[in-house]
């Protein structure tokens, strides 16, 4: 099992099960101050058993829950800023495959910090039940608050379109949401594929471009097209003429569009694209690293005063409107960077680089990281997330994953004779 800010992650049933489900809500309900929390989960069929282990879990702790059922990740985080509640249990293994699951665990509306997270460690093995029994809410179409928020927020709805847009919920929780989304928009051209509430994922639920060959097959009579993961914090999306975009343009994009509307600096983890720093570098602002997990990039938002960041998987995070990576606000401001035509100019603006997102199993992180800091001596380092090296316009970063037990590899560089040389010193002295 891993434990960290991304959640209480398993493979179902052996890590992740209504005993681990029952121990870690019980710590947590306990640990939480305040009586109001929400509960949802993705489409995954594990969560059919943990959803009402928790919702009951909840209510033995005196805990009022409001039940959103299945829903998405951003559009939970959402709901409870609106609502004024004090915290929330998702249920989900946002990319991962269909037999994981996790607890991911919100205080207020925005997931644990790492510190918090070491408090809530010292609840278990302390089982602690109430008299008294909370109350449920159903709240399950409180999603529409979300929907409509970020129509608002975008600014524009279109009357009578002719754009015909194609997405891929990976039959997860934004199945309903992002066709009425993109309805609310204005749009009443939209494919569908992958759209149902099924729980069984027909391609692998990490929205990359190399997992989305169907949807770019619809890139011939789609102007856009847009995928996302089981729990609706990733997106990806293409573009007709340049097909399924990388992951982390979706992040240079989001950004971007909120840099038009506010300057700030940004914040984003060490595994991200440079391209940011380009985009920030137009608008005068500057970007800062943070270690890897959606929390740790939103705690430095705060403590830098920064307006906005992500993750180069596909997540952005505007605090002012959600604290989280919401990938159905991402869908708003790509829409909109197209329609106003500057997503275009962007494409084409950008300089090239060359990406290397490689997963490495069975080998120890400290051999790893003496095999690099051998290998590239005249790179600057930093230990802060596993081992990030720089140099120019070249980067890597090697760390444990939060959420697989792998080791990560994650590099980029301008430079093609870099991206090689690098490409065959993994193949040859690593895997």
């Amino acid at each position: 099992m891993k434990i960290s800010v991304s959640g209480i992650r398993g493979i179902y049933p052996d890590e992740i099960n209504p005993y681990s489900a029952l121990v870690w809500t019980n710590a947590f309900c306990n640990f939480l101050e305040g009586k109001n929390l929400v509960i949802s989960r993705d489409t995954r069929l594990s969560g059919k058993v943990l959803y009402p282990i928790v919702l009951n879990t909840a209510l033995s702790t005196c805990k009022n829950v409001y039940t959103l059922s299945v829903c998405p990740t951003p559009t939970t985080l959402y709901i409870i800023k609106s609502l004024s509640l004090d915290g929330g249990i998702i249920i989900t293994a946002s990319h991962n495959p269909s037999e994981y699951n996790a607890l991911k665990l919100a205080i207020g509306d925005r997931f644990l910090f790492e510190d918090e997270l070491e408090v809530l460690k010292s609840y278990l093995g302390k089982m602690k039940f109430s008299s008294c029994i909370g109350e449920v809410v159903y709240s399950e179409n409180a999603y529409k608050l979300h929907l409509d928020s970020i129509v608002d927020f975008v600014g524009f709805k279109l009357v009578n379109s002719n754009m015909k847009i194609g997405i891929d919920c990976v039959n997860g929780a934004t199945y309903k949401v992002f066709p009425e989304l993109l309805e609310k928009f204005g749009i009443r051209n939209i494919i569908k594929i992958n759209c149902e509430d099924s729980g069984i994922f027909t391609r692998n639920p990490e929205p990359r471009p190399e997992y989305l060959k169907s949807l770019e097959g619809l890139l011939d009579k789609c102007d856009l097209v847009f995928a996302t993961d089981p729990d609706g914090d990733r997106l990806v999306f293409g573009v007709k003429n340049y097909g399924i975009l990388s992951e982390e343009l979706t992040l240079v994009v989001g950004i971007s569009e909120i840099l038009e509307r506010e300057k700030g600096d940004i914040v984003v983890n060490y595994s991200t694209t440079i391209l940011v720093e380009f985009i920030a570098r137009e608008y005068g602002v500057n970007v800062i690293r943070s270690k890897v997990g959606e929390a740790n990039v939103l705690r430095k938002i705060i403590e830098i005063n920064g307006i906005a960041g992500g993750e180069g998987n596909g997540g952005i995070i505007y605090p002012k409107f959600n604290k989280t990576r919401d990938g159905l606000l991402s869908l708003g401001l790509i829409l909109n960077s197209y329609i106003e035509g500057r997503l275009i100019k962007i494409l084409n603006n950008l300089p090239k680089t060359y990406n290397i997102k490689e997963k490495v199993e069975n080998v120890e992180f400290e051999k790893l990281k003496s095999l690099f800091l051998g290998e590239f001596k005249d790179f600057e380092k930093n230990l802060e997330d596993g081992l990030y090296l720089r140099k120019n316009n070249s980067w890597i970063h090697i760390r444990p994953s939060n959420t697989e037990p792998i080791i990560r590899i994650y590099a980029e560089s301008l430079d093609k004779n870099f991206y090689d040389y690098l490409l065959e010193f993994i193949k040859f002295k690593i895997k």
